[in-house]
């Protein structure tokens, strides 16, 4: 899809922290040569660049310093000045010839110029008052959206006068209140609207939402933050462990001797590679480590689920008529009697393999430009 090329979450889903522990994952496992360790350091460096340059969280993220706010103490313009000395060396090369195709591209002068913007930016601001600086709320891309909308206003608004452009303008943000806007390049910003209207906008809002729940539900952030960045297929199934980790943090594990044992694995083993790769302290375990159970009983609820929606995805309360079967058919996996964690895992683990079935099925669609375009190439 020419369009789903086009965007940059697509690149920063590359090119980012997941990536470079899958790879690394492939090298230790054999899968991989060794020199593709180098492609993971390019990769970890670019994805820290997204991050310096997107920071919008006033508790920085653990093992991610550069996604908070800028600030007079932040690593940011000491991780800036080292990426300018390192960018003025990088080079292109086009492996056919072993050509410098440098001058060709741009993206390598543009990170410059950004950066360089950035930082005199924020002298700027500090001399000004300023005690920190939002870069994620520091783009256009709102700004280009709403001339999207304006333009797409009625049949075709591309030459708009000042009249009809007021009157787009005051549709679309009217619009933009009352009903969440799920396209776009942009994300949440967790801010408020500072005028009455908002108030009473935001109570319709929620009614429209209310009724419409049963068909258009909400997604998780976090499923898309589990799912999104994560490469497939994982050798051996690394990417199992993780995920059975993920959810094991999301479930209240009672102080039971017996659930730990059942759940916990104390000393990580091969099969926790990618975890051990996903750790962002080298010397300090902040992730999970699953145990053989809990990874099989995940595999098992995904092979089954995956075969269930395939045939009665069409069908209403899935999630209900999945744990009737499941429960009534396939039970191989015990837990502690004395306490419900098992529950709890199906539970989690069912709502966040649907959400990932309806991932991997939009992967598998193509538009029908696409498709026009491949019977193209074929005919010729």
């Amino acid at each position: 899809d020419s369009r789903m090329k086009m965007k940059v979450k697509v690149a920063a889903a590359q090119l980012s922290y997941s990536v470079a522990a899958c790879i690394e994952t492939w090298v230790a496992s054999g899968n991989l040569p060794s020199e593709a360790v180098h492609t993971a350091e390019f990769v970890h460096k670019v994805d820290s660049l997204f991050d310096s340059l997107n920071g919008y969280s006033f508790s920085v993220p653990e093992g991610k310093p550069l996604k908070g706010v800028l600030k007079r103490d932040s690593p940011h313009i000491e991780y800036w000045s080292k990426m300018l000395l390192e960018l003025r060396n990088w080079k292109l090369i086009d492996k056919r010839n072993n050509k410098d195709v440098t001058n060709q591209f741009h993206f390598i002068k543009g990170w410059q110029i950004t950066i360089r913007s950035i930082i005199y930016l924020w002298h700027r601001l500090q001399k000004v008052g300023f005690k920190y600086f939002s870069l994620r709320s520091f783009n256009q891309d709102p700004l280009e959206n709403l001339f999207c909308i304006i333009r797409q206003h009625g049949v075709g608004n591309t030459n708009p006068t000042c009249h009809q452009f007021i009157a787009a303008l005051k549709t679309s943000v009217i619009n933009g209140l009352t009903s969440p806007i799920i396209n776009g390049n942009c994300k949440k910003d967790d801010c408020e609207n500072l005028n009455d209207l908002s108030f009473f906008l935001q109570t319709n809002s929620q009614n429209i939402l209310t009724d419409s729940a049963d068909s258009e539900p909400s997604v998780p952030e976090e499923y898309n933050e589990i799912f999104g960045n994560l490469p497939t297929p994982i050798t051996d199934n690394y990417a199992t462990y993780y995920v059975a980790g993920y959810l094991l943090r999301k479930i209240t594990v009672p102080e039971c001797h017996v659930c730990k044992e059942e759940l916990f694995c104390e000393v990580p083993q091969q099969q926790h590679t990618f975890i051990t790769f996903k750790e962002f302290c080298d010397n300090k375990s902040k992730l999970t480590y699953p145990s053989v159970k809990v990874s099989q009983f995940l595999e098992d609820i995904h092979n089954r689920l995956y075969f269930f929606l395939n045939s009665q995805g069409h069908q209403e309360n899935l999630a209900l008529r999945f744990k009737d079967i499941y429960k009534s058919h396939f039970s191989q996996f015990d837990f502690c009697q004395l306490h419900s964690v098992k529950d709890e895992i199906f539970e989690r683990a069912t709502r966040l393999l649907i959400f990932k079935f309806i991932k991997d099925k939009k992967k598998e669609t193509v538009t029908s430009g696409t498709e026009s375009k491949s019977k193209r190439f074929r005919n010729k």
